[in-house]
Order: C-alpha cells, then sequence, then structure tokens
C-alpha cells in the first residue's frame, strides 16, 4: 500500500523453458499487441516521471491504455552502480487503431 493505493505486484523473470506451476510460481506471458514504450535512462526513483510521460502522451495521441503497464529492467545494478546508467524499459497496452 503506498499512501491511500493498493497495489497488486506481478514479478517475472524471463526463461527458456516451461515452468511447472506451484503454490508459489506461475506461468505468465506479456499481452500481445500495440503498446507504448518509453526507455527510461535514470534511477528507478525516477520512473514516475516516465509512467507520467507516457500518460501525458498516450492522451495527447487520443490512445486507450487497455491493461496494466510493465517495466523491464535491463540494467543490474550489481554490476553498474552509477544509478545515472540505468536502463529501464516502460510499456502500457494500448487498444488497436
Amino acid at each position: 500500500m503506498v499512501g491511500d493505493h493498493v497495489f497488486n505486484v506481478e514479478a517475472g523473470i524471463p526463461v527458456a523453458e516451461h515452468v511447472v506451476p506451484t503454490s508459489e510460481i506461475r506461468q505468465s506471458l506479456l499481452p500481445a499487441g500495440p503498446a507504448a514504450k518509453l526507455v527510461h535512462l535514470r534511477p528507478y526513483e525516477r520512473l514516475e516521471d516516465a509512467h507520467k510521460t507516457l500518460h501525458q502522451w498516450i492522451g495527447e495521441n487520443d490512445r486507450e491504455c487497455v491493461g496494466n503497464p510493465w517495466e523491464i529492467y535491463l540494467t543490474d545494478p550489481g554490476e553498474e552502480p552509477d544509478s545515472s546508467k540505468w536502463v529501464t524499459e516502460v510499456y502500457y497496452p494500448l487498444a488497436a487503431t
């Protein structure tokens, strides 16, 4: 819970093979179709800026979100300690035009 907001969060790790579901692990897929994408080149603490920018772009371009966003963290902070070099992709699924 953040402030008055409750969030459900799903963390995923790409794998090459089928995963056998357990009570703690399940397999899921990202949605197919168009998506708005932003490449964020800043610390994780600034990801809110990326989400705001994508929301603004979606509105200005008369597009419609059709699901929950997701983030892909391309930089391992253990290998790159300089957070100004961290790369994160942020996606919002969009309705087809």
